[in-house]
């Protein structure tokens, strides 16, 4: 009986430790959505709505809406595709389908088509929990 009993509890801690995932809070949980350059957008762009997150890991308001951007990417259901690109070297990330006034800037492209730029942790947060 102690020996069914400590396989069935040794079962759920199995299950327990390797099935519950951990959600993501940080853009660096996220290392491979990363892209390089604006030249990358081109060769991951798919069909539909596709966005591109643009941000610095240096800009506060980046940093203040992080978490909640992460969890959104997270339980986004394949309802769009999104990459994240980090604000570095812009001489040499290539040329934005707009004129980059800021971070954070979210990049929104419908069926490979640019439409609009979301710039600021408001517009962009009101973006992602609408979609």
């Amino acid at each position: 009986m102690k020996k069914m009993i400590f396989s069935i509890l040794s079962i759920i801690i199995v299950f327990a430790f390797f099935g519950c995932k951990k959600i993501p809070t940080q853009y660096s949980d996220y290392e491979e959505l990363h892209i390089e350059n604006w030249d990358e957008v081109e060769t991951v762009m798919t069909d539909g709505l596709f966005l591109v997150y643009y941000y610095s890991p240096f800009c506060p308001d980046c940093k203040s809406i992080q978490e909640e951007m992460a969890k959104l990417i997270y339980y986004r259901d394949n309802q769009y595709t999104i990459y994240l690109m980090i604000s570095m070297d812009i001489d040499h990330q290539g040329t934005p389908p707009i004129e980059l006034r800021g971070v954070p800037a979210l990049f929104i492209y419908n069926d490979r088509e640019f439409i609009e730029m979301k710039l600021g942790p408001a517009q962009v947060l009101d973006f992602m929990n609408s979609h």
